[in-house]
């Protein structure tokens, strides 16, 4: 099972540039509904919290770099929460954050 989520995991994070298929809305969802149970104990809605920190590095340029660090911790733990965030701003054309989260993957692959 882990060896078939980090294929699944390296997979997204490469194609992450190009988006995602219309088969992988599922299986990237599921995920990171798995991973959202898993944590729910400390975060009551942990996509939501993801969604308000991306949104406050957006609005608030004076502290991107903590939240960035943040983002960054959470995403080495729970991957599948920040690639399902891509794949619902993708959906929803959000271009500015599509942009951000891409510059949080392409951190995260160089550390």
């Amino acid at each position: 099972m882990q060896g078939e989520r980090n294929d699944l995991l390296m997979m997204l994070q490469a194609s992450s540039g190009l988006g995602f298929s219309d088969t992988m809305t599922g299986p990237i969802r599921d995920a990171a509904e798995h991973e959202a149970e898993f944590v729910s104990y400390m975060f009551p809605d942990a996509q939501d919290f993801l969604k308000q920190m991306i949104t406050a590095m957006m609005d608030e340029p004076s502290t991107r770099e903590s939240c960035t660090r943040v983002v960054l911790k959470i995403h080495k733990q729970l991957p599948f929460l920040l690639i399902n965030d891509l794949r619902i701003s993708t959906a929803n054309n959000s271009l500015q954050r599509i942009e951000v989260i891409k510059g949080l993957l392409q951190r995260a692959q160089s550390s």
